[in-house]
């Protein structure tokens, strides 16, 4: 019955996103009779576990399965992931509430509490998942919600740029979740059930001491990192502050933002047992600390602020999580979500009422306080302002030397070092191993249509010659996945279908520039935003699941097919987002 309440606002999201218009009045009442839904599961869920006497439980239900693999719908209901799901509840039905008349008014309004309402799905699924496949799943959801609520005003470019630049992240940090629950279900079953988890001694953990348990830890400690901002991701968040500022109370300062966290918590037993995952934790979080204090000082908004304020203080939560206090760091991650999201909603008030006037007390006692920084030499102040502002070269490294680095892998014509690269491959493997050749080939394609296509048909073109390009090195190695490529084809032809025919419509467009389609094609932009999620392996059709068996066959029997396929994956996820982004979002170019 509690896991009902929380399939509510899976329900009230997709009736606010269909065609429909509804008054504010009706939205009001249904998103908060959503929550209350919602809230009430959770406290069904605490009960039980005080009746347990807070001893952890499982709860099963009927599995899924595709092509004779069973995927278990397993919950696994803890203290934490209680403890976190309330504290989500809770928050949420403060932020819908204070949503109601901050957004009165506003274009997107339905809009807004449907992605909202599927960010609640989704972290109510992420909290109480029993294994890292049905955590994944949570996961991704909250991922997308949070690049369309970044991108909630459309038609303003920067907040577009920088919620793609947010997912571009996000989906580099998640095939490092993915691919650690595959290596899991490689390595021995039950490694991603956190029942199991929570049950292995010390010396069972110790007998996978390998190369891959060590990719197993890193793949995890990784996908946390992009999710929780630590370095060198840490910069997103003041980025992802352009979307309205109830979300970003909900997102960057109380839970979307803690979900790495949560993720090392569930994992604890597996981790820690690893030197070089514990040493890659606490070095993260110190660097995260430092150079978030340092940000903090150099921002000219009061968002920008609270931003590197939130990523510095769950760096120091990463130190005292790879210290071993994970309960201390429960009890931290709570109270600090629970502060930030106070802070950031009334950040438009204060913002409002900061007359100097009315403030000379308040500015009295700030020009007062002595920092650490006063008792540093000016010029050793104004060199770390300078570094600091210019962002110590990282956005610039990320953004500009690895992405030229890329571009001139492929170069504009497919030509020089790609070319080379490809006679290579073809001269010196084996025909027996060709499907290397294949997936090389696709990968430098893939890129390729990232950076230098013009037009979006020729985008789709590409994701579409990628994906056959897996599909037949997975046929190759296998003779007996004809059943599990047709399950996966099943959701995909069809959604493939939609993109291109939609591609095809504006195929005259200069994918280079901003469109702004999605206000006159509203529905062909909701179109293609659900056949991009089915294309990009998200939870919403039998795909998530066969490309997990895709997947997990290769890492077991080609691990280096496997990686060039996770490389694919996510390039073809980032190539349709820009198609969307670009066709559907922002501004239209001046006609001259």
């Amino acid at each position: 019955m509690s896991l009902l309440c929380f399939l509510v606002p899976l329900l009230s999201s997709i009736v606010l996103a269909l065609p429909w218009k509804f008054s504010e009045r009706t939205i009001s009442y249904v998103t908060l009779t959503t929550m209350m839904a919602s809230l009430f599961g959770v406290a069904f869920l605490f009960f039980m576990l005080v009746n347990q006497g807070f001893s952890p439980f499982e709860i099963h239900l009927p599995s899924i399965t595709v092509s004779h693999h069973s995927f278990p719908l397993v919950f696994w209901i803890d203290l934490y992931g209680v403890g976190y799901l309330l504290m989500s509840i809770l928050l949420g039905l403060i932020v819908v509430k204070f949503s109601h008349s901050y957004l009165h008014l506003e274009i997107g309004y339905q809009r807004y509490f449907s992605v909202i309402l599927f960010f609640v799905f989704g972290l109510s699924l992420l909290s109480i998942a029993g294994h890292l496949d049905l955590f994944f799943a949570g996961w991704e959801i909250v991922g997308l919600s949070s690049f369309l609520l970044i991108s909630f005003y459309r038609s303003h470019v920067r907040s577009v740029n920088n919620a793609w630049r947010v997912y571009c992240i996000y989906r580099i940090c998640d095939i490092g979740l993915l691919s650690g629950a595959v290596l899991g279900h490689v390595m021995w079953k039950e490694a991603t059930t956190f029942s199991v988890l929570n049950e292995l001694s010390v010396h069972q953990v110790q007998e996978y001491h390998s190369v891959a348990f060590l990719i197993f830890c890193l793949c995890l400690v990784i996908a946390s990192f992009g999710k929780s901002a630590q370095f060198p991701f840490y910069n997103w968040p003041a980025k992802a502050m352009e979307g309205p500022t109830p979300s970003s109370a909900i997102f960057y300062g109380a839970l979307s933002i803690h979900a790495g966290l949560l993720l090392l918590i569930r994992t604890q037993v597996i981790w820690s047992s690893n030197f070089w995952a514990t040493g890659l934790i606490v070095g993260a979080g110190g660097m995260t600390f430092i150079l978030s204090l340092l940000q903090k000082k150099v921002q000219t908004n009061i968002k920008g602020r609270i931003a590197y304020g939130i990523t510095s203080q769950i760096g120091l939560m990463y130190i005292l999580l790879g210290l071993g206090l994970v309960e201390v760091v429960f009890i931290f991650m709570l109270l600090h979500a629970a502060f930030r999201c106070f802070q950031i909603l009334i950040s438009s008030s204060i913002v409002a009422d900061s007359d100097l006037s009315n403030n000379k007390n308040v500015i009295a006692k700030i020009e007062r306080r002595k920092t650490f920084m006063e008792s540093l030499s000016m010029k050793l102040i104004s060199t770390l302002y300078l570094f600091t502002s210019l962002d110590f070269g990282l956005n610039s490294f990320q953004w500009k030397w690895i992405v030229s680095r890329l571009k001139s892998l492929v170069g504009g014509k497919f030509t020089g070092w790609s070319l080379l690269i490809a006679m290579i491959l073809f001269l010196f493997i084996p025909l027996s191993d060709n499907y290397y050749y294949i997936s090389g080939a696709s990968v430098l394609l893939a890129i390729r249509g990232l950076f230098y296509h013009r037009s979006p048909l020729h985008m789709i073109i590409d994701v579409i010659i990628c994906l056959a390009g897996v599909l037949t090195s997975f046929a190759l190695i296998d003779h007996h996945a004809l059943k599990v490529i047709t399950d996966y084809l099943y959701p995909i032809f069809p959604a493939l279908l939609a993109v291109l025919s939609i591609a095809y419509c504006f195929r005259e467009k200069d994918i280079r520039h901003f469109h702004g389609e999605g206000r006159i094609h509203t529905i062909k932009a909701n179109i293609f935003l659900i056949a991009f999620m089915v294309i990009s392996g998200m939870p919403v059709s039998s795909a998530f699941i066969a490309e997990d068996i895709i997947l997990e066959s290769l890492i077991e029997h080609r691990p280096v097919l496997a990686v060039l396929t996770l490389f694919i994956l996510m390039l073809v996820g980032i190539i349709l987002s820009k198609v969307y982004v670009r066709l559907f979002m922002g501004r239209a170019p001046m006609l001259t």
